[in-house]
């Protein structure tokens, strides 16, 4: 909220300025519409601009730096955080490592590399508010 004040929005809209956020796109922060979220902001504060900025920031900062590896969409697999361009959920990948299953075969079974199991893993984590878990050991 401040930052938005910071922008020039009069503190009286911060709370339908974060509802409008939540009608126009469920997961603004962590994977936002351009265009719905200018519509929302007014007084010509630049949405990108200030979305960018927040990436780096608190909980959305500690989520998006998974990006490269893991998106969240309302419309993709019900909003469960997954791989990007798969259906495959990083709650999966973890299920399967913590029933015993090793690198090679998480990623033979679900067409992933080394690196996203260890993003997904991180990212889990991150969730559950843990510090670091050893990943699967090749076999």
């Amino acid at each position: 909220a401040a930052k938005l004040i910071d922008l020039g929005l009069p503190p009286d809209q911060i709370p339908d300025t974060f509802a409008g956020f939540d009608r126009a796109c469920g997961h603004w922060a962590t994977d936002p519409h351009e265009a719905a979220l200018g519509a929302v902001f007014p007084h010509g504060i630049n949405a990108r601009e200030f979305v960018a900025q927040r990436w780096h920031e608190g909980e959305l900062g500690r989520l998006h730096r998974f990006a490269d590896v893991i998106q969240i969409h309302p419309r993709i697999h019900e909003g469960l955080p997954v791989f990007r361009g798969r259906r495959v959920d990083t709650r999966t990948i973890i299920a399967g490592h913590r029933a015993g299953m090793g690198m090679e075969s998480l990623c033979r079974n679900f067409t992933i590399t080394p690196y996203q199991v260890r993003r997904a893993i991180e990212f889990e984590l991150e969730l559950a508010g843990k510090a670091k878990v050893d990943a699967p050991t090749a076999g």
